[in-house]
């Protein structure tokens, strides 16, 4: 089962990085793919937040902020990339 959950995840959360860069797709959906990978991701965040404090770990809020400074340092670098190729 968790095989099988982890295949969805991976093709879902794939192709929704794929259709964010991706020229080919309408706009809308670019910023719908955006919006929701923003959204599993901050959620992610939040929930290793909640259990951190929850549990009062150091360990896993100071998990919860190295992920969060990752995927701020990849969508800053994903930007850069988009904004390089439409001009």
């Amino acid at each position: 089962m968790d095989f099988i959950l982890e295949i969805c995840m991976e093709i879902i959360l794939e192709g929704a990085e794929t259709a964010v860069t991706e020229k080919k797709f309408p706009f809308w959906f670019r910023v719908t793919a955006a919006v929701f990978l923003l959204l599993f991701y901050m959620g992610f965040v939040g929930l290793l937040f909640y259990i951190g404090i929850r549990n009062e770990s150091i360990i896993i809020t100071g998990i919860a902020v190295f992920i969060l400074v990752i995927i701020a340092a990849a969508i800053m670098k994903k930007y850069k990339e988009i904004g390089h190729r439409s001009q």
